[in-house]
């Protein structure tokens, strides 16, 4: 690492190295044992006479970085068990320090990658998909390793992500390929439409309908949530892919585009209510990730600035979802810090500059 470690200052905007402080002393044994450092080579033949030797050629490399979370310690969950079942917390009475020494990596964790470079040589051949996809294959099988979670990413990461992740739930998950918006909820009223925490459409002011009981919500959160928590996935960003992946399932009378002059079908009436039901459960997510800076705005200005940012997400979910059916493999490996000008990682016009502070990792 102290060898390699160069490459971060010409290729990460505002990385540093790890495994020292600021005055370059070298960090303690445990905060070390944080660190996991994943190495991409290609190994050849030096030399047709030295046939027996091989050629190792550097190419790029991952750090991940193990962040503690307060969590139950519990025996193996039984093969019937559901495991991604909440625990209930411990009460005072019940509750003490676990006894002997307990190893540093079977401690619940968050796996954070901090720092992706491939090298420009390299680029654009799929190193940084299979680098991504191995580190996140490893820690989906840690049983201690609860999320996965992205330091920083920049644009290009951004896009190697999301097209790994999609890939990967469509190919592993059968209930995520077949999820679609469940069209069965009533037409949604003109005025006075009421957005609940399950994604329940009422009338303000009146009680729900059977008939809307019935229905159930755009999207069974509960099952996603559970999902979720199995493939260890963070939350805006597993969110994100099912928002994309629900797009793609739109009819294509009403599914969104990157070119917007693109000529569509007429649409029908059905195919209208699927995309404002699926519309209506990105704009949820977005308004209450930015409800802060969005409640700077009167309330006119603030249904113009959401709608604005919903129609560049759209855009954007139609991009990624282009590269994904064009390439085999993700690209985009470059490394770097998020752009500042973003409304909490959605793309927006919004006039006034707020960076947004992120309590953790996306």
């Amino acid at each position: 690492m102290k060898r390699i470690q160069i490459f971060v200052l010409f290729f990460i905007d505002g990385g540093s190295y790890i495994g020292i402080d600021a005055d370059g002393n070298n960090h303690s044994d445990q905060t070390l044992a944080r660190w996991t450092v994943y190495f991409v080579y290609k190994k050849g033949r030096a030399s047709e006479e030295a046939a027996q030797s091989s050629q190792y050629i550097f190419q790029g490399y991952s750090t991940v970085y193990n962040f503690w979370l307060f969590h139950d310690i519990t025996p193996p969950a039984s093969p019937n068990q559901d495991a991604t079942t909440v625990a209930q917390p411990h009460t005072d009475e019940d509750w003490s320090l676990p006894q002997g020494d307990l190893p540093i990596r079977d401690m619940a964790h968050r796996a954070r990658i901090s720092q992706f470079i491939v090298l420009p040589p390299f680029q654009g051949k799929g190193i940084g998909a299979m680098l991504y996809n191995t580190i996140f294959g490893i820690h989906a099988r840690k049983e201690a390793t609860k999320e996965v979670t992205i330091e920083d990413p920049n644009e290009d990461f951004d896009l190697l992500r999301d097209l790994c992740d999609l890939r990967y739930l469509r190919r592993n998950e059968p209930y995520f390929a077949s999820l679609k918006v469940n069209s069965n909820i009533p037409p949604l009223p003109k005025r006075d439409g009421v957005l609940h925490n399950d994604t329940r459409i009422t009338i303000s002011g009146k009680s729900a309908s059977s008939s809307m009981d019935d229905a159930g919500g755009i999207v069974d959160i509960n099952a996603l949530e559970k999902l979720r928590i199995k493939v260890k996935i963070a939350p805006r960003q597993f969110w994100r892919l099912v928002e994309m992946h629900l797009m793609s399932t739109l009819p294509e009378s009403v599914r969104p585009v990157a070119d917007l002059d693109a000529l569509k079908p007429a649409p029908s009436k059905a195919d209208e209510h699927a995309y404002t039901l699926w519309r209506l459960l990105l704009k949820q997510r977005v308004y209450r990730r930015n409800i802060s800076i969005l409640g700077e705005f009167d309330v006119v200005e603030r249904i113009l600035k959401l709608n604005e940012t919903i129609t560049n997400v759209e855009v954007e979910y139609a991009r990624i979802l282009e590269r994904l059916a064009s390439t085999p493999s993700a690209g985009g490996e470059q490394s770097g810090k998020r752009k500042a000008d973003t409304l909490g990682g959605e793309t927006t016009l919004v006039s006034k500059r707020v960076r947004i502070e992120e309590p953790e990792s996306s």
